[in-house]
């Protein structure tokens, strides 16, 4: 299959790597075909693209590379699955001051083995929706 995207241009892909949300994203719930996407030149993110919609694609960091004690903030069901599925944040490359952030209380999950993912919005006070990473 092929995909024209705004920032990686045409893409190749087979159906087996699209991930599928059946909820969606956040604020994205419409869209529940994503693909994730590694670029070597803008390492260590990551980029879940929709294969619906060209134009909507999303930073993706993982936060256990910023946050040590993270995954302790996670539900109980999260910090055991922390090993066997991915757990990524998107990220806002540059928020209203011009800083990067990461969105920590609405982890992106990914499961591998069954190519699905979905969004936890976390009921924590611990944790922000605007991270500002330094």
């Amino acid at each position: 299959m092929e995909l024209e995207t705004v920032q990686f241009g045409k893409i190749n892909y087979i159906e087996q790597d699209t991930i599928t949300f059946k909820s969606g994203i956040f604020g994205f719930e419409h869209l529940q075909e994503y693909l994730i996407l590694d670029d070597a030149e803008t390492q260590p993110f990551r980029w879940l693209q929709s294969t619906k919609e060209s134009e909507v694609c999303f930073p993706l960091l993982d936060p256990f590379l910023f946050i040590e004690d993270y995954k302790e903030k996670l539900p109980k069901y999260l910090q055991n699955e922390a090993e066997t599925k991915s757990i990524l944040v998107i990220t806002t490359l540059k928020n209203k001051d011009g800083r990067m952030t990461i969105n920590l209380k609405g982890p992106v999950v990914i499961n591998s083995l069954d190519n699905t993912g979905h969004q936890v919005i976390l009921n924590s006070d611990e944790v922000s929706t605007s991270h500002v990473l330094s």
